[in-house]
């Protein structure tokens, strides 16, 4: 399966407002994908529309990407939606209040079928929540959810560039990496990494045009690890 698995929608204030969920959902479906998720930050709210919009026309997993309050980024999968309302309540109570400043940050915009606006997410999004990167795994975990380390290597706010290292107690299930060829230096550089983490590349993308193309396929352990509690 093609899969682009780390899309932000309108709701991350980082995104463009064109990032509504029938748009995400027709680029996706003209660039030939065959599974897809929304990463939002710090939020599932727009994973309601989500669901709605992409039934019978695209496999989907449902996403988001928390921040530690060391400051790294950690995807969490599921492959329910009713698993995401239970993380909803503990992001509500996490989240760091801090009022988004919408000119500075960027709108934070919740959408309906129709990609009409329906609301708007004031507290900011890309706060961390008040808990450690082994707190958030083990939420994720509890909400049945599958923990992925983003964007390990390159960008700010990984766990490599926050801590310099994977911690070898942390409980993960795969690795988010830009390139192919950053496999062996992260396992260069954490030797002891699990034996059976699996690896996504993914566009992180902020706009239409920066979804992934049919490239990156889904690994039989990446598959496995992803709906082992079915669709």
């Amino acid at each position: 399966m093609f899969y682009d698995l780390h899309i932000h929608s309108c709701l991350s204030p980082c995104a463009e407002d064109e990032m509504t969920v029938n748009n995400i959902v027709n680029m996706s479906l003209v660039k030939d994908l065959d599974v897809i998720a929304i990463c939002d930050h710090n939020s599932t709210k727009q994973l309601g529309t989500f669901k709605r919009v992409s039934e019978g026309k695209i496999k989907v997993l449902y996403g988001v990407e928390i921040q530690t309050i060391e400051e790294v980024h950690v995807l969490g999968y599921f492959s329910r939606y009713e698993d995401t309302i239970g993380l909803q309540s503990w992001l509500d109570e996490k989240l760091i209040q801090v009022k988004n400043k919408p000119k500075f940050f960027g709108n934070q915009l919740l959408v309906d079928d129709m990609d009409e606006v329906c609301g708007f997410e004031e507290n900011l999004l890309i706060s961390s929540v008040n808990a450690s990167i082994h707190e958030v795994c083990d939420i994720i975990h509890h909400f049945h959810g599958v923990v992925v380390l983003a964007h390990v290597l390159h960008r700010k706010n990984s766990v490599m560039t926050q801590l310099g290292f994977i911690p070898k107690d942390l409980n993960y299930d795969g690795i988010e990496i830009n390139f192919e060829a950053d496999k062996q230096k992260i396992m260069e550089r954490n030797p002891y990494l699990k034996e059976d983490v699996f690896w996504l590349i993914n566009s992180d993308a902020h706009q239409l045009v920066d979804i992934s193309e049919p490239v990156n396929v889904l690994s039989e352990q990446a598959i496995s690890c992803l709906w082992r509690n079915g669709v």
